[in-house]
This record gives C-alpha cells, structure tokens and sequence, in this order.
C-alpha cells in the first residue's frame, strides 16, 4: 500500500516538474522582423511589436510601413530607449493595439502617428516629447485619457479628432495653439480648462464637443475661430475674456443649452451667425460695444453693463427718491444710473440730452411721459422689474 502511494506521488511531482519546465521554458515565436534604417523590428505570435536601435524612424506613406502587413495583428508595442522618434503613420490603422511603451528618448511624434488605433484606451507620452503632428489620435474611439507632455507647444489639427471617449485632458502651460477640428466630435468630453499661454483657439477647435458643459478660456486668447463651439449642445454658458478681440463665423451656432455669454468691450468683430439657433440665449455686452450693436441686428436678447472708464456716466446717489422735473435737462451724460428707491423721474428731467443713449431705472419708479423728451436713442433698461 505504501508503495502505491510512493508511485502516485512520484508520478505527480514528474507531472508538476514537467507542466512546469514546459511553461518556464516557453516562449513567443517571432514571426515576422526587419530594419528601418539605424532601428530594427521584431514581432512576435503574441502580437509584441518592438523596435530597437538609436536614432528616428523613416517618414512612411500608409502603405510603405516595413511592418504593414501586421498591422492586424499587433495588440502591443514597445519602443526601446534609444529610438529618437515615431514617425508619421507609425501605427496607424492597428485596431487591435492596446497598449504601447514610448521611452524617454523619443522627442517627436508625427502625423497620424495613432490615427484609427480603435483599440487604445489610454496613452502616456514622456515628457521629453516637443512636437505632435496633425491628426496623432484621431479616430482613436476607445481613447479615454492621454497625457501630453508640458513641452509640447501646440495641439495639431485634428489632433483628438472623433476621439468620441475621451472624457478630460490636461493642456500643458506650453501650448500657444489650439489649431483647426483639434477635439471635433470629442462627444464625451465634459470639461476642459485652457491654459493662459493659449493665444489662439482655431477653427473647429471643439466643434460638436456635445458633450461639454464648461470651459474657461484665459486672458491670454486673442482670437476664437469659425465653428469654434459649433454644436457644444451641452454648454451652459462661457465668459469671453478681455484679449479676446474677433469671434469668428457660427462660433456658437447650435449651442442649444447655452444660457449667457458675457463679451467684453475689446470684441471688435463677430463673424456670421456666431449665435445661431441658441434659443435660451442672452448675451451681456457693454454700452457703446460691438457686441451690442451685433446683439441689436440680430435679434438676441442682451443685458447691458456700463463701463464709466469708456462711458460718460451720471450715477445719482443712493438715497435719491424724486428726480425733479427738467433736473439735468440738456446735460452731455451718456449713461445714467438711477438707485434703487428712487420713486419718480419728474416732466423734461432728461429732455434735450443729446448724448444720453442709456438710463437704468429700477423696477417700480414713475416716469413721466416727457422725462426723456428729444432722446430719441435712449436705452430705457428697466431689467429689474
């Protein structure tokens, strides 16, 4: 009986022993190699791409890639410290790529160097990348996070493009631009902060960002380009900073959702259609500001500010309950604020202002039917009420 036991351990060990040497010594196979210039390549039957060597990739067509024809088949691939760059088209096209390691060696990424890799779900770019191409991610359908690094300076056109779930990003201090369709169709993208080194947003920039809710924009952005925010239908509302100084055709075409947008007095042009079917919309513009005139052709609902630094302003001291008749008649004022609790603007208290185009007046004050006799212009903004 022993010995029988003895047979069945024995046997089991072998078994484990050799279960065991046959996993350890098992290896992928490679199936298919080459060389692009000072680099070589390998892939292996596990879908294990590497390339190895010192110095950049060759700048290929689609078609020309050395490892083309495995395009289908690599699900992982890892770069060597030593390779300088991926060039243009590197990987596009490999929509069973999940994951790939980028060495600190590498200072350049080329165009369209991830486009339509619809299997990669995040992506880490050392920080010893400088530039990124035109197009690197775009159609990237799985892509919910990358980390672009702080020397790079500009966001290529249509960068993200399609990138349908990406849900943040981080724009390194570094970027200057954000160039044309860079997040277009970046459907679930809720939120996005630009930094202040930004100067230009360009065209497209965010165009059918439907999913977004809110941005902030720095002081640093001096341009907003056509169809910037096209079909953001999500958004809420937005504050246009003070550099900012044209706002490009259809900016805010479609942005159903957008409640307010504030536009600073710098705005000097706004192109077509920039609020577009925004039904909820009411902008805020400035006395005497383009804007204004804009929101006025247009037909959009507006609420005034009053910039007495631009403006020339009479604000009447709280406490006053009666303006007197003929008060201030044929006084050179633009603006004129009236406080809260004044319950009566007496006869011709206004009459024969020439410049007077605005007054705030608040709810409930009496104003007599010839208090603003001869102004032709005025703006009577009785909001409050």
């Amino acid at each position: 009986m022993k010995t029988y036991w003895r047979s069945w351990i024995i046997l089991a060990l072998f078994s484990v022993l050799f279960l065991t040497f046959g996993l350890t010594t098992a290896s992928a196979e490679i199936v298919a190699s080459g060389t692009d210039g000072n680099l070589s390549w390998t892939l292996d039957d596990d879908g294990l791409l590497t390339i190895s060597g010192t110095g950049d990739m060759y700048d290929y067509s689609y078609y020309n890639r050395p490892w083309y024809n495995q395009r289908k088949t690599v699900s992982s691939v890892i770069l060597k410290a030593g390779v300088t760059s991926i060039c243009a088209w590197a990987f596009s096209g490999f929509s069973n790529l999940t994951n790939i390691t980028i060495p600190d060696s590498v200072t350049k990424i080329g165009d369209r160097a991830f486009a339509e890799c619809s299997s990669l779900t995040s992506i880490s770019i050392p920080q010893s990348v400088t530039s990124m191409g035109n197009l690197t991610f775009s159609w990237c359908s799985s892509l919910m996070s990358v980390t672009i690094p702080d020397n790079v300076t500009c966001i290529g056109c249509e960068a993200f493009r399609d990138c349908s779930n990406l849900t943040s990003i981080i724009i390194p201090k570094g970027v200057t631009n954000i160039l044309w369709n860079a997040f277009e169709n970046c459907s679930s993208l809720t939120y996005i902060t630009i930094p202040d080194s930004v100067t230009r947003i360009c065209n497209s920039a965010f165009e059918e960002c439907i999913g977004l809710e809110s941005i902030t924009i720095p002081d640093s952005v001096t341009n907003i380009g056509e169809y910037a925010f096209y079909g953001c239908s999500s958004l809420t509302n937005i504050s246009v900073p003070q550099s900012v100084t044209s706002i490009g055709n259809h900016v805010f075409s479609w942005c159903r959702s957008l409640t307010s947008i504030s536009i600073p007095e710098s705005v000097n042009s706004i192109g077509e259609g920039a609020f577009d079917n925004c039904p909820a919309l009411t902008l805020t513009v400035y006395l005497k500001s383009t804007a204004l005139d804009y929101a006025k052709e247009n037909d959009i609902p507006y609420t005034i500010l009053v910039n007495p630094d631009t403006v020339n302003t009479l604000t009447l001291p709280a406490g006053l309950t009666v303006i007197e008749e003929e008060a201030f008649a044929g006084a050179a004022f633009e603006a004129v604020i009236v406080p809260e609790g004044c319950q009566a603007i007496g006869a011709r208290a206004f009459a024969d202002c020439p410049n007077l185009i605005y007054i705030r007046v608040p709810a409930g004050t009496e104003i007599d039917g010839t208090a603003f006799a001869s102004c032709e212009n005025v703006i009577i903004d009785r909001s409050a009420e």
